[in-house]
């Protein structure tokens, strides 16, 4: 097996077609129909249903992908730390975030300091509206900058922590408590986030401990549509205290008891990064954290 034959079929995968593949990879579809078809035969499966349009991945390619993207992003880190030694550091590097991380550090700052010094590394950030690991896993990402901890596999270094208070607006009565009982909000309206958030976790978990029903009248997916329905009497939210700096007119009330933290951290597969770039990020945000 070559690592050209994963490329291509790497390529074939992604695009889903022989012809938009050879275009990508440079060379004619006859060639990389070859490539294919020898790395098949030595794998002895079949990796792509032939379809009247395009390709299909049979359970063998999906497998093969996820360890071939691997593969070829190892290749590359290597390839970076080799050319790394003489001082500039070169390559890609790609990091995810979930939408909530740009307002509990600075990214936009980390990101920026990145790129000017070090001006060679293709970077790239991708922003998630949810929880998922898969780039990771997948190899196409090599950082996750996530909250709540990482499924098995992962490793995760916390940047902050953040107790969850409770949002509401300005002219709602218990903005002028210190603090509030989970029982109190048995009959208030509530926006709840996606199942898959680390919020959503601790709050489903601290009402089933109090033995409280809770009311929700909706889901908001995003941050910035959960401060504007809180801002504008929608219903009640839990969020991390940080958002206390971004989101005016709105209060932050203490919860009892405490419903947890929402604990802030970046991940990436193994024991540390392999990827030289994504290890200086990670130093990086580190640094970030530490002088907050």
């Amino acid at each position: 097996m070559e690592l050209r034959q994963l490329a291509h079929f790497v390529a074939v995968a992604e695009e889903g077609s022989f012809t938009r593949a050879a275009e990508r990879e440079h060379i004619v579809q006859s060639g990389i129909s070859a490539s294919v078809a020898a790395l098949e035969r030595e794998l002895g499966v079949e990796l792509f249903r032939r379809l009247p349009r395009g390709v299909e991945r049979t359970s063998a390619g999906n497998a093969l992908l996820v360890e071939a993207r691997r593969a070829l992003s190892a290749v590359a880190a290597g390839t970076a730390a080799a050319k790394s030694t003489g001082g500039s550091l070169t390559g890609a590097l790609t990091v995810a975030a979930v939408s909530g991380a740009t307002l509990a550090l600075p990214l936009a700052r980390i990101v920026r300091d990145f790129r000017l010094a070090h001006p060679e590394v293709a970077l790239k950030v991708h922003e998630k509206s949810t929880r998922t690991y898969h780039d990771l896993r997948a190899g196409r990402a090599d950082l996750f900058i996530a909250p709540g901890p990482p499924p098995a596999g992962i490793t995760s270094v916390v940047l902050s922590q953040w107790p969850i208070v409770l949002a509401c607006p300005e002219s709602h009565p218990l903005a002028r408590e210190a603090s509030v009982d989970l029982a109190e909000l048995a009959s208030e309206p509530l926006i709840d986030v996606p199942l898959s958030a680390a919020t959503r976790v601790l709050v489903d978990r601290a009402f089933s401990e109090a033995g409280v029903e809770r009311r929700a009248v909706l889901e908001a997916r995003g941050a910035l549509t959960l401060m504007a329905m809180v801002r504008e009497g929608v219903g009640l939210a839990f969020v991390p205290a940080f958002w206390e700096s971004h989101a005016r007119g709105i209060r932050y009330v203490a919860v009892r008891p405490e419903i947890g933290t929402w604990d802030l951290g970046a991940s990436f597969v193994g024991e540390e990064p392999t990827n030289p770039a994504a290890q200086v990020f990670l130093e990086m945000l580190r640094v970030s954290a530490m002088s907050r």
